[in-house]
């Protein structure tokens, strides 16, 4: 996609940039013509405020902001970090207490992208803890978490009792007094969508049996591996819809810290095996298409062919069409004839339980009059103003 403005080519400048060389970012930040207002009001719309305050200040360019747009900027900047941090110490505790009552627990997604891939526990806004307990400890998690000051959900009760599996698969755990919210998954396929075809098909042992260590807040934690992370990251992107900068920046500045260690066999295989390929495939190449992304090294099976390519780019312009673009991808991904007829059906008249767990109330309380309001307001959203 081509850039359209000296704003649009900073801002894929830095979902490129190795975040500790912000050196090399001074001479984007020289260019005149620049529109700060502008720049800072589609970073914060794309989720990169905080990483393009932390490229201005580590390069020496602030003071070419003018002074109020710079003065909201660190505010929004320094805020996050003060929350990111108390996140990071909270995500470590609950890490170490479920670990310490025999459950295991991997982290996902905030913490540990901000920490070690972007590498400034700043530069990346997260708002709750993301963890991954097997399905089986469910209920030693939730005692852990009680313990700890963190309400389940009014559905927890359901959830824990469903002999259905749905692809929803985690819950929101609230403490109210400090404001911390918690997502525990069981399932690294968690989406309202009914992606049931990736649920049957997702190997989770393996997702365990090749997690490795990583880092949260210097204490060694199980973590995804990488093109375990990279898929995890696609898929997650898809299922908001492609719909900030933010989502793409993950995927790239991943590939970047892994370089070498990242098989791009192993992403094809496992992506084809759990049925999310073309997921993979196309959110690869929107990371291209939005940021002029030069990966390399790609898979064959992860490069659309000239008539996918055409329609992506078609469809990557507007929040409506990627939106779109996303639910003809989980469609494409159910299995032909009935799990096609099936989605299409539940993404109109979901499950109580995705009921539930949208409306944030037990099963028992889903009325038939939620469903008749719930389709114009899901089509309200799809062309809501950005």
């Amino acid at each position: 996609m081509q850039c359209r403005s000296v704003e649009d080519r900073i801002l894929s400048a830095i979902c490129l940039l190795d975040p500790s060389a912000s050196d090399a970012a001074r001479g984007f930040f020289d260019q005149t013509g620049i529109g700060w207002n502008r720049l800072f009001a589609r970073a914060k719309r794309e989720g990169l405020l905080n990483l393009l305050y932390h490229h201005l200040r580590a390069s020496g360019t602030l003071a070419a902001v003018p002074e109020q747009a710079r003065q909201d900027a660190r505010n929004c900047y320094y805020v996050s970090s003060l929350k990111n941090c108390r996140i990071k110490d909270e995500a470590r505790k609950i890490l170490a207490d479920l670990r310490a009552h025999g459950i295991s627990a991997l982290t996902l997604k905030g913490v540990w992208l901000a920490e070690t891939v972007y590498g400034d526990l700043s530069a990346r806004p997260f708002s709750d803890i993301d963890i991954l307990i097997r399905r089986r400890d469910l209920g030693k998690a939730d005692g852990a978490l009680r313990r700890l000051g963190y309400a389940p959900p009014p559905q927890f009760s359901d959830f824990a009792s469903a002999e259905r599996r749905v692809p929803i698969n985690s819950l929101m755990y609230n403490r109210i007094d400090e404001g911390l919210c918690l997502d525990l998954h069981w399932h690294i396929v968690n989406s309202t969508w009914p992606l049931y075809s990736w649920l049957k098909h997702t190997d989770i042992d393996s997702v365990w049996k090749q997690a490795e260590e990583v880092s949260v807040g210097g204490t060694s934690v199980p973590g995804l591996c990488p093109h375990h992370q990279i898929i995890f990251l696609c898929c997650h992107a898809m299922q908001h819809c492609f719909d900030t900068l933010l989502l793409l920046t993950d995927i790239i500045q991943s590939v970047r810290f892994y370089g070498p260690r990242l098989d791009w066999n192993a992403v094809a295989n496992t992506a084809g095996q759990w049925r999310m390929l073309r997921v993979v495939r196309t959110a690869l190449r929107m990371a291209v298409l939005r940021t002029a992304w030069p990966v390399s090294g790609l898979d064959k099976r992860l490069i659309p062919g000239k008539a996918a390519d055409a329609a992506m780019y078609a469809l990557s312009g507007s929040p409506a069409a990627r939106y779109i673009l996303a639910y003809l991808l989980g469609f494409s991904s159910e299995d032909f004839f009935a799990g096609r007829l099936r989605y299409l059906k539940e993404t109109v008249m979901p499950s109580a339980l995705i009921m539930a767990h949208n409306q944030d109330v037990p099963v028992s309380k889903v009325r038939r009059a939620d469903y008749l309001v719930r389709l114009p307001l899901a089509v309200r959203s799809i062309f809501r103003a950005h």
